[in-house]
């Protein structure tokens, strides 16, 4: 297939995808630092879901915010769907 007709899937900023859950600003720079809170957590398993979605790795999106790609995969299975 010539260059011109591939397309190129343009992933949205893993900041981005963390603003559209819909968590307050103090909430975000909480997410962002690592926090361990539980209210954080139907943020971050938005997040994770959303950000998979996109095609981002579980280590880019835990080393976004704070996480080892094994503790996003444990959350996924914990309360993930």
């Amino acid at each position: 297939m010539c260059e011109s007709r591939k397309q190129v899937k343009q992933r949205k900023r893993l900041d981005e995808v963390i603003i559209e859950t819909g968590v307050s600003q103090e909430d975000y720079e909480l997410i962002k630092t690592g926090s361990r809170k539980r209210v954080l957590t139907k943020y971050k398993l938005k997040y994770i879901t959303t950000g998979i979605e996109n095609g981002y790795t579980m280590g880019e999106i835990g080393q976004n915010i704070g996480m080892t790609a094994a503790a996003v995969k444990d959350m996924m299975n914990r309360y993930g769907k």
